[in-house]
């Protein structure tokens, strides 16, 4: 637009194509005046009404533009063009009237050389992008009186005002000379997540100005007259329409625009205080193929638009073209609305997508979902999809997609009244490595939020009613893979009016983790993107499967406790005055250091902070142990035991090992079991009374501490183990034989383990003093 020193009227005619059909009666054109104040907190600098300087739309149907505002604050006589206050100003109108305002006044980054046109070209340009991001582009200089240090700039805004992006896009061109010479061209992709392009020209390529290509990625007042008509697909003038205010009187810039929507929008004359503009919405531009998707290549779809009874876990979707069609590389999007939130549900892309579930069929795409999209009764749904998410299989070109908010449909609202009730289900989640590393990294508080908002999460993703949900934010290692965490999880089977019960939530939530990076797991989600998708969510066995998954194992201990028994009887049998109960002590000795000492070694790793103490209460008393079972070895027999030892020697030290892990098994030596001399040690009464302290204190040391270890596993563990189930029961019935013994043989004597045996054959050498000491023992109190 070129300016004189007097206002020159220019009459712009804007030819609009539109194709429509034959036959049709005359249509009225709707139309409306938008008006904003312009009243802010934003002061007037230049005492000057605001105008509408340029309009830019995002490229869907949502009809959102994007307004730059102005105030004029001279007139450049120089440059026959006006500039403008130092600040910009975006307002971002919606369809709903809403305007959202943006303000940056940051003055040395947005100097004063981008507020003048320069060769009737604005330095200063807006480009709306996708979502709500917007990208100004300007040009910053370190010294604005020297063109050579000019550099082209760019910063993405979002609609909070925020600055998400700053570019740097190269020297600004210059030409003729050093005279700066704004120019660029950017335009989306056809898929604008994907980026944009950017033309401009620069100096000095291989000693010529050049053209360049850059691709960039997401990571007085004067008025002008405006007038339009309709031309069909012959290049027909269309007289079948009204419109009354032709021509349309504009700002003195002569903004305009034409959304995707088919609205024109026209920049007007406003007050001091308003900016304004003519919203005209034109006729639709092919009403016969016309289906409402905002995309003239789409016939139908299934489901169909405002369908709201499609079948509840449909895994079936279709869109039907008027074109063949082939798969491109673009992402179709299927989203829930909750509490007017739109939840991601499902992302198909067209490029990786496995081709047995993305099939197209002439004007035909089927695409398979997974069940647990549409699984909510009444639920609110809606599907978009990128351009190029398919092309045109004859001239391989790319094909529009579906804009937000047009394609929606519900599910049906019949909810099963008599679903089989299952019971809750109690189930465990595993971490990937890197959410295992950020957990560990957490305090308590930290560690309870993430529990919180886990649960929070994983009922909008699912989605289910609040309280279906809890945890006993208990945490362990994965026995098969110590790296990574497992957390519990539990679902409670449904109440009157809720929708699912138990069963089918484990069922979602399970196929949701598994395909983790196409639903809301990952989509949606923080805490939710670290749960891992090889684990899924797996439900506790129950006690019929904990039973047949340890089978073998169960058989074993059943058959070691029979022959244990049956030894005990046949010993019973032959020798009822022996001391027969050691061969079950024995028993309850081996199968407790056995299953303590590998779940030590394994289970106790995968709870935190168990397995220190476990190694500790293990290794200790067994060193106390063989310590005092060998000083009674070599120090602690009576006379007539080194030829006892001379003749058993091998069998004794290998008893003596064996009692590291209970003292109480150096007994054996002594208890004439099937009256063999073998079992017959002339041990002393010294050496008795250390193998009962030495007892006592195994009981103290190593049986109660591991027992109180396996009932802290019990109540942290996540995954409950077969071993840590035996060592439970085994330090159990320790703790508990060691004890009951004690009294026992404190209080009926004549039955002690602990004291000289009246069967000893020994004794007959000694002293009769001795004889009196060996057989005397209820006077003998010295054990208590």
């Amino acid at each position: 637009m070129k300016i004189s020193n007097y206002l020159i009227f220019n009459f712009v005619t804007i030819f609009i194509l539109v194709f429509l059909p034959s036959g049709l009666t005359q249509v009225s054109v709707r139309y409306s005046t938008f008006t904003y104040p312009e009243i802010t907190n934003q002061p007037n600098l230049t005492g000057t009404q605001p105008q509408i300087l340029t309009f830019t739309h995002y490229n869907d149907n949502s009809g959102t533009a994007v307004v730059r505002i102005a105030r004029v604050n001279y007139y450049n006589t120089a440059t026959n063009s006006y500039c403008y206050e130092q600040r910009l100003l975006l307002r971002v109108i919606q369809t709903n009237g809403r305007v959202i305002e943006i303000n940056y006044e940051d003055a040395t980054e947005i100097q004063d050389i981008n507020y003048c046109a320069v060769r009737s070209k604005n330095p200063l340009n807006i480009y709306p992008l996708f979502d709500k991001y917007i990208l100004v582009t300007y040009t910053h200089a370190t010294n604005t009186s020297d063109t050579t240090t000019y550099t082209d700039r760019g910063m993405v805004f979002d609609w909070d005002g925020n600055i998400l992006s700053h570019l740097e896009f190269g020297s600004s061109y210059l030409s003729p000379g050093t005279n700066w010479f704004p120019n660029e061209f950017i335009v989306n992709n056809i898929t604008p997540k994907k980026g944009f392009l950017r033309l401009s020209a620069v100096n000095n390529i291989n000693g010529v100005d050049s053209f360049k290509w850059s691709q960039y990625g997401y990571n007085g007042n004067g008025n002008i007259n405006f007038d339009f008509s309709l031309y069909n697909e012959l290049d027909q003038l269309y007289t079948d329409w009204t419109f009354p205010l032709l021509p349309i009187l504009s700002n003195m810039n002569g903004a305009f625009d034409v959304l995707q929507n088919n609205t024109i929008l026209v920049a007007l004359n406003g007050s001091t205080t308003t900016w304004s503009c003519f919203v005209i919405d034109l006729p639709k531009l092919a009403p016969q193929i016309d289906n409402g998707y905002g995309n003239l290549q789409i016939s139908s779809t299934y489901p169909s638009r405002n369908d709201i009874n499609l079948l509840l876990n449909t895994d079936t979707i279709n869109i039907t073209y008027y074109d063949r069609i082939s798969l491109s590389d673009g992402n179709l999007t299927i989203y829930q609305t909750i509490n007017i939130t739109k939840i991601p549900r499902l992302m198909i892309n067209s490029r990786t997508c496995d081709a047995s579930k993305c099939i197209p069929l002439g004007t035909i795409l089927n695409l398979k979902v997974l069940t647990s999209t549409f699984n909510d009764p009444g639920g609110k749904y809606s599907i978009e999809i990128d351009n190029n998410f398919v092309k045109n299989s004859d001239y391989n070109e790319p094909i529009l997609g579906i804009d937000p908010n047009i394609w929606n449909f519900q599910t049906n609202n019949n909810v099963t009244i008599n679903q089989k009730r299952t019971g809750d289900v109690r189930g465990k989640l595993r971490l990937t490595a890197s959410g295992t590393t950020y957990f560990l990294s957490l305090n308590d508080s930290g560690r309870n939020d993430f529990f919180t908002g886990l649960i929070n999460e994983l009922l909008v993703i699912i989605p289910t009613e609040q309280g279906r949900l809890d945890s006993s934010k208990l945490h362990q290692n994965d026995p098969s893979n110590t790296d990574q965490l497992l957390i519990s999880l539990i679902v409670y089977e449904m109440k009157n009016g809720d929708k699912k019960n138990a069963t089918a939530i484990q069922n979602d939530l399970d196929q949701l983790i598994r395909n983790k990076y196409v639903t809301g797991i990952s989509l949606f989600g923080n805490q939710t993107l670290l749960l891992d998708e090889k684990y899924g969510f797996q439900p506790s066995t129950s006690i019929m499967e904990f039973l047949q998954l340890h089978q073998l194992k169960i058989i074993l201990l059943v058959v070691g406790v029979f022959l244990f028994l049956l030894l005990f009887i046949i010993a019973k049998i032959k020798s009822p005055k022996s001391q027969n109960f050691t061969i079950l002590q024995i028993g309850i000795t081996v199968f407790r250091t056995t299953t303590v000492t590998i779940f030590t070694f394994t289970d106790a790793k995968t709870v935190p902070n168990l397995y220190i103490p476990s190694v500790v209460f293990l290794i200790i008393p067994m060193g106390l142990n063989l310590l005092i079972a060998f000083l009674i070895i070599f120090h602690g027999g009576e006379k007539g035991f080194h030829d006892w030892f001379w003749q058993y020697g091998r069998i004794a030290t290998l008893f003596a090992l064996l009692s590291g892990a209970n003292i109480d098994v150096l007994l054996i030596l002594k208890s004439y079991l099937m009256e063999l001399e073998l079992f017959n040690a002339p041990l002393s009464e010294n050496a008795l009374k250390a193998v009962f302290w030495g007892s006592c204190a195994d009981t103290a040391l190593q049986d109660t501490p591991q027992f109180i270890i396996q009932i802290f596993y019990l109540l942290s563990s996540v995954e409950y183990e077969i071993i840590p189930l035996f060592a439970l029961v085994a330090s159990g019935l320790s703790v508990l034989s060691n004890i009951i013994s004690k009294v026992l043989f404190i209080k009926f004597k004549k039955y002690s383990p602990y004291l000289i045996s009246h069967y000893d054959h020994h004794a007959v050498e000694s002293s009769p003093d001795d004889q009196k000491s060996n057989t005397d023992f209820d006077d003998d109190d010295s054990y208590t």
